[in-house]
């Protein structure tokens, strides 16, 4: 059940993506309805037409060589000029997102 959703999902999502791409810009009206209708109700009909058997193949087994695990000494040591590179980055992106949206206001208002 959770593959048919998934494929469900991403066949609505290539519909609008196309729609986004190349339809939305167009006058037509009626064409444009009709294709996200379709594209709305075709990914619910299309996973559940039988492919042939020839084309699934089985997958066979890998085996990995065995991996023993020993104590190891942690060699690790951090320095006082170490620093997370994750906050740094993403207090960055807010510094970006707040002066962007900063910068819309003033726009917006002057």
């Amino acid at each position: 059940m959770t593959n048919y959703l998934l494929t469900v999902a991403a066949g609505i999502l290539v519909a609008w993506c196309t729609y986004r791409l190349f339809l939305k810009g167009k006058a037509a009206a009626q064409t444009n309805r009709f294709f996200l209708l379709g594209g709305l109700l075709l990914p619910f009909a299309l996973p559940l037409i039988p492919l042939s058997q020839t084309l699934v193949a089985t997958a066979q087994p890998v085996l990995l060589p065995t991996v023993t695990i020993t104590d190891a000494v942690n060699t690790f040591q951090p320095t006082e000029n170490s620093f997370a590179l994750l906050p740094l980055l993403y207090f960055g992106g807010v510094l970006a997102m707040l002066a962007y949206y900063a910068s819309s206001i003033f726009l917006f208002l002057g």
